[in-house]
């Protein structure tokens, strides 16, 4: 939805070099959770910055329950669905005002 090149958007260690995080404002950012990790990536990309992935191998869980609660679930489909039509809007309006 959101057209990043990015293997897996929730998990992975980030880094991130001090000029990206000045060029974001981060003030902006309400998500929460396992959302603020998806934020941060796409506004990232969104500066058309480097992402470099650095993956994390889990162990598999054998007891126990998942931490994602339903609203953290709510959240990441809510704000990923703005987040890719606001993007792809962007988009449109651009190439639409490219051909007047």
């Amino acid at each position: 939805m959101l057209g990043l090149n990015v293997r897996d958007i929730t998990a992975g260690f980030r880094v991130f070099r001090r000029s990206t995080l000045e060029d974001i404002d981060l003030k902006s950012i309400k998500s929460a959770g396992y959302g603020f990790q998806v934020d941060m990536t796409f506004r990232v990309a969104r500066q058309r910055k480097t992402i470099r992935e650095v993956p994390i191998t889990f162990v598999e869980r054998t007891v126990g329950e998942s931490k994602m609660s339903g609203g953290i679930v709510v959240e990441a489909v809510t704000n990923v669905t703005r987040w890719g039509l606001a993007a792809r809007a962007s988009t449109l309006a651009g190439k639409l005002a490219g051909t007047r």
